[in-house]
């Protein structure tokens, strides 16, 4: 699957409708899956896009809609994003690791250290955490899910379902500065064509 799942909120991960025996309060949320912190989230204006994976139309922040198209279709999968979800700063967020390994593959290998060395430097410093200057470094975070778990948004509550197997997957959050997001857009974009995607 390479597509968005769910836009500045929770990724929900396919689970079977089985329901069980732990469930945690809306405020034990707020602890353990500080995603869940709803009220702090920014809302942006949302336009339907095709998620290639569906074939379904899904609604995604306008301001980044075109990279998260072109990360599609390199077929990268997302599974959460927000054009500003700290001031200044883009969230990504990719179901599993390789996801996001692959992204940051596209970028760096699209940089070209002859023509724009000072600009290409800059982008990959701040990638790899050694950024100093005007811009920020970009965060990296994983965060691990249970497969198991159920979010029920309208009672708050998080049930896991303990008749299904355990399954732990991490999926990583990128926030890099929105003043990337051009240069971003455009190694996508020229990556996405040497691939013939």
């Amino acid at each position: 699957m390479f597509s968005e799942l769910r836009t500045c909120g929770l990724g929900r991960h396919p689970v079977p409708s089985k329901r069980l025996v732990l469930r945690k309060s809306r405020e034990e949320l707020k602890y353990c899956r500080p995603e869940l912190k709803r009220a702090k989230m920014t809302l942006h204006r949302q336009i339907p896009v095709l998620d290639p994976a569906s074939s379904q139309m899904i609604e995604v922040d306008e301001g980044i809609a075109p990279l998260l198209q072109a990360i599609w279709r390199s077929r990268i999968a997302t599974c959460n994003s927000c054009q500003e979800n700290r001031p200044g700063i883009i969230w990504i967020e990719f179901p599993r690791a390789e996801d996001a390994e692959s992204f940051l593959t596209c970028i760096v290998s699209g940089l070209d250290s002859a023509s724009c060395p000072e600009e290409d430097g800059w982008l990959y410093a701040r990638m790899m955490g050694q950024a100093e200057g005007r811009y920020a470094s970009w965060q990296y975070r994983a965060h691990p899910h249970d497969f198991r778990e159920d979010v029920d948004w309208e009672r708050g509550t998080v049930e896991l379902k303990a008749s299904e197997p355990c399954a732990i997957a991490l999926s990583v959050s990128i926030r890099f500065p929105v003043q990337d997001y051009k240069k971003l857009l455009e190694l996508m974009i020229r990556g996405g064509r040497s691939e013939g995607n």
